[in-house]
């Protein structure tokens, strides 16, 4: 793939055509929001759509939230506060209208940044459009559950989305071995997104300074940078095919109804739990 040229013009990336590259990302939180998960799509959107190509992000709606962004941001409906620190929110990871212009943009790859709702939403799209699906797992997503019902099946879900798609990246090895620790069998990679870093580089020529010797912290670009050059990797090489060009009315509409009946099912479970 390659880079935007000079003048904003779009990237000739690698497809048919040399139409520019789309990506779609997603995530459980963006600004307002103000956690490191936030704060990474942010920057990714930002570089990616200042240097390579076309972008849409999909995150939880925010109520009063102004939208001036370069790039286009979709919000999921029916969002719930998760977190009162950083206002965290949850959107519903089956929104019948979002799916549905989310494949009209027609992304060549998926990108998304939690292994819950995002990760979801990712794998549903991945169903209609077949693109591969990359899952970054941030340090605030990847925790040991406590003791409930309720909470051990969420664990068990969010590692059935983590081997579910097509490649995994952790934000540092940390991340990663906790998240093998949760039963994850299978590889990650580990890919700095700018927040999540290591102490800060060594002077240069110091041998005795104590961050002697380990990889400096890279800057927000040097990570997006390295991100999109995997991005081309994965583009190149072959994979599975998957239901692309499925119609995605009549698919978003069958999620729809089965994402009801799961509600409902789950309902009547956590009412029995109380009693």
């Amino acid at each position: 793939m390659k880079r935007r040229a000079a003048g904003g013009s779009r990237p000739a990336a690698d497809r048919k055509g040399g139409d520019p590259v789309r990506i779609c990302l997603l995530s459980d939180s963006f600004p307002p929001c103000t956690d490191g998960a936030a704060a990474a799509v942010f920057k990714y959107a930002s570089v990616l759509h200042k240097k390579y190509g076309e972008v849409l992000v999909a995150a939880p709606r925010y109520p009063g939230a102004e939208e001036r962004y370069p790039f286009r941001v979709l919000r999921l409906p029916g969002p719930r506060p998760s977190a009162k620190r950083t206002g965290s929110r949850t959107g519903d990871p089956f929104p019948r209208r979002i799916l549905e212009e989310l494949a009209r943009f027609k992304p060549d790859l998926i990108h998304a940044h939690s292994p819950f709702a995002s990760a979801w939403l990712a794998r549903e799209l991945r169903e209609l459009t077949g693109a591969p699906v990359i899952l970054t797992c941030h340090a605030g997503s990847v925790k040991k559950p406590r003791r409930g019902i309720l909470r051990e099946a969420a664990a068990r879900a969010m590692l059935a989305n983590v081997g579910a798609c097509d490649e995994v990246w952790c934000a540092d090895a940390e991340t990663g071995e906790r998240l093998k620790k949760l039963g994850y069998r299978g590889e990650y990679r580990v890919m700095p997104d700018g927040v999540e870093t290591g102490p800060s580089p060594s002077p240069e020529g110091d041998p005795a300074a104590p961050d002697a010797g380990k990889e400096p912290v890279l800057s927000w670009e040097d990570c997006v940078d390295r991100a999109f050059a995997r991005y081309g990797e994965i583009l190149a090489s072959p994979r599975p095919k998957r239901a692309s060009g499925a119609d995605p009315v009549r698919l978003s509409v069958g999620l729809f109804r089965a994402r009801e009946a799961g509600a409902r099912l789950a309902g009547k479970i956590v009412s029995r739990i109380k009693k």
